[in-house]
């Protein structure tokens, strides 16, 4: 049942793209021949107006077919026949309905249930339920042998001090921590001996900390938090992808993942609730945005050029 609902949600991401390029192509005048979900073989289809929307066999996304798109026709509602600048918008329309899924998602999270925020110890205002989770783990360490992972959250701390003073008082000894794994719907019970005498660099029990919490706004603000937060992903997303392209060390082609691996962590992101369900769509949705705008022939960065 997960896995449905994390291939049904990328599924509707790539219609609602594809549902920006539709709605400007109708805005500016140009005929739509086919609005289809899912590619040919055609399945079944229903003509209103001038347009057949359709339901195909493969359920690999949906596609907008234009008059004159993919010819030198100029007559009259074809997209050639169109001023360059309509033209961009039509093209680029797909990408900001992506971008206006995220704020929309955002914007829903942040008014009601709160959106996952990284966040210090000393914040409390509009923070709801928070969470100290593992963001690195050292080699060879205690956390590491005794089989912790990032992105493990540590039940029963509230900050990070909270946990460190715990771990302090208790150097040489076996604690236990109940952890709350991505995919594991019950928590697991981990036994680890903090070290007496750690490296320099690496705490007793060789973590890295950070603190989550469920950052909630008035309805009214929500909208511009949504926006807000859209745009910082975004930009983080652009600079990571810079990051890669300059060959900095601290990012590598391993950390993006491939369509499999979207699917397993939609899919695990359930166990985790709703709220981190549609947190992670938001995040999808700003990919498929900006992976959109490179200029490559197939994409609508292609497009646009």
């Amino acid at each position: 049942m997960a896995i449905a609902i994390a291939l049904l949600s990328i599924f509707i991401l790539v219609i609602l793209h594809e549902l920006g390029h539709f709605l400007f192509a109708k805005k500016f005048g140009i005929a739509v021949e086919e609005f289809g979900i899912g590619l040919p073989p055609r399945i079944a289809g229903k003509k209103w107006g001038e347009t057949l929307y359709s339901f195909n066999l493969l359920p690999l996304g949906a596609f907008v077919k234009m008059k004159g798109e993919q010819s030198s026709d100029t007559s009259p509602r074809s997209f050639g026949s169109k001023p360059v600048w309509q033209r961009i918008i039509i093209v680029l329309g797909g990408v900001a309905s992506s971008w206006l899924v995220a704020i929309i998602l955002f914007t829903i999270l942040i008014g009601t249930v709160g959106i996952p925020t990284v966040i210090s110890d000393e914040e409390e205002e509009n923070v709801r339920r928070s969470q100290v989770f593992i963001s690195q783990v050292a080699p060879n360490s205690p956390a590491e042998e005794a089989g912790l992972m990032a992105g493990d959250v540590l039940e029963g701390f509230g900050t990070m001090i909270q946990l460190q003073e715990f771990v302090e008082q208790r150097k040489g000894e076996e604690i236990q921590f109940s952890i709350q794994r991505l995919g594991e719907s019950e928590p697991i019970s981990i036994s680890v001996v903090p070290r007496i005498d750690p490296p320099e660099g690496e705490g007793a029990t060789g973590i890295v900390l950070q603190r989550v919490g469920f950052l909630v706004s008035p309805w009214y603000k929500a909208p511009i938090q949504g926006t807000i937060i859209t745009g910082q992903i975004t930009l983080q997303i652009f600079d990571g992808f810079g990051r890669l392209i300059s060959g900095k060390d601290d990012v590598s082609v391993d950390q993006f993942m491939g369509p499999v691996g979207v699917v397993n962590t939609l899919q695990s992101s359930l166990s985790f609730g709703i709220s981190n369900f549609l947190y992670l769509v938001g995040l999808i949705a700003i990919f498929l945005a900006i992976f959109n705008t490179i200029p490559i022939p197939a994409l609508d960065g292609g497009r646009f050029v």
